[in-house]
């Protein structure tokens, strides 16, 4: 029998930790970071950055749930595939489809989605269903702990079975339509006052979504892809910068522990008004603060602009060969369409001052390097060009982006 609607609204709460002058001076540190961040993400690096950091969040999203990947098969996700070819198996099925969401939250309809409504319900179930009808009818398969038998994930539909997700005992499955309308209101960051309450709110709705685990499988997956959509609402995606994904995946346990703790009942009168422990959420968004500190400053110490230059100077050097003058203005060619792009070809060659003639055949050379690529349009002859970076120079250009295991 479902649970009365007041005794499930207990079950998420509190909705915040409680709002104490330190923590509301931490929580606005973090954003006037991220807003920091986001003006420097200026001109054409936004188009070299933001594909870049979905492939990162895409590699360490899937790491939390021990699917590790490499930068090799990231390269194979983002390839055109073979025209007029089946395979049978297709290993960078989920790599795809997690980037393809990313791209879609970013730059196409789901933007416009998580704008309006970051928590619509319909919008969480677009997400899974999103990610796992790319995957094959195997891939989707799951075994049931309690019996055993075989059972399809149902991409966008709620799991039918109760669940235990390592100690934590999930919510009863008749009572998950109640719950996800539930944290769809409650958690709706744009229905808080401050920029402190709304980025708490998405911290906090996180965790409750995951405490829930409406789905069979695929939980954290969507919750995080969940957090992007209400960082993308709150304007603090910083165009797609950085993910937290790379901090979650690179202190596992502690991203665990910290679920846990959020996920404990309330030990006694002072620990909240709520049935989840006050002093357990206080832990899970601390941690998440901390957690979106240390990414920022680590895009932001990437973005350095001496920096960032010097290092795609040395990078193009080696991939064009280093033939003396030829690849410094390879170099100079590059660092234009980044910091400028879209730019035409005539347009790169005013602003990199390279020769005409030497220019439209290097460019040509970086594009079939994957250093620049031509924006879609009618005419190809006058299609600009924006920066592109190949995922297997990613090491050079943005050092520990990526996990070790990656370069294997």
């Amino acid at each position: 029998m479902p649970t009365a609607p007041l005794l499930l609204a207990k079950r998420l709460e509190p909705a915040l930790p409680e709002l104490s002058r330190e923590l509301i001076a931490e929580v606005e540190e973090v954003v006037a970071a991220i807003r920091t961040l986001d003006g420097r993400v200026a001109g054409g690096l936004v188009h070299v950055v933001r594909p870049t950091f979905r492939m990162a969040h895409t590699h360490h999203s899937l790491y939390i749930e021990d699917r590790p990947s490499t930068l090799t098969e990231l390269a194979k996700a983002v390839a055109a595939p073979p025209k007029k070819r089946k395979r049978a198996r297709d290993p960078e099925a989920d790599l795809r489809a997690s980037i393809a969401i990313l791209e879609w939250l970013h730059e196409g309809d789901g933007r416009a989605r998580a704008l309006t409504a970051p928590t619509d319900v319909t919008l969480l179930s677009e997400l899974h269903e999103r990610f796992y009808s790319k995957l094959t009818t195997e891939a989707r398969r799951l075994r049931v702990e309690d019996s055993g038998r075989e059972v399809d994930v149902n991409p966008g539909r709620w799991r039918a079975e109760n669940v235990r997700v390592g100690t934590h005992w999930a919510p009863e499955a008749e009572d998950i339509d109640a719950l996800v309308d539930r944290w769809s209101a409650r958690f709706d960051p744009t229905h808080f006052g401050s920029d402190a309450e709304r980025l708490l709110a998405s911290i906090v709705s996180h965790h409750r979504l995951l405490f829930i685990h409406p789905f069979r499988d695929g939980n954290g997956r969507v919750a995080r892809f969940a957090f992007d959509a209400a960082l993308i609402a709150l304007g603090l995606d910083a165009k797609g910068s950085w993910t937290s994904a790379r901090g979650f995946a690179r202190s596992r346990r502690a991203y665990y522990e910290a679920l846990g703790a959020a996920d404990a009942e309330r030990r006694n009168a002072s620990d909240g008004r709520g049935d989840r422990s006050a002093a357990g959420l206080l832990h899970w968004c601390r941690y998440v603060l901390g957690v979106i500190r240390d990414q920022v400053a680590f895009t932001a110490a990437l973005l350095e602009p001496p920096l960032l230059r010097s290092r795609v100077r040395s990078a193009v050097t080696a991939a064009i060969g280093g033939r003396g003058s030829t690849s410094e203005n390879a170099a100079r060619l590059v660092l234009s369409v980044w910091e400028h792009g879209p730019l035409t070809r005539g347009e790169i060659v005013r602003e990199s001052a390279v020769p005409d003639r030497s220019a439209r055949r290097l460019l040509s050379e970086l594009a079939a390097l994957g250093w620049v690529r031509e924006v879609a349009g009618e005419d190809k002859r006058a299609a600009p060009l924006v920066g592109a970076l190949p995922i297997t120079e990613a090491p050079a250009v943005f050092p520990n982006l990526f996990l070790p295991d990656a370069y294997g």
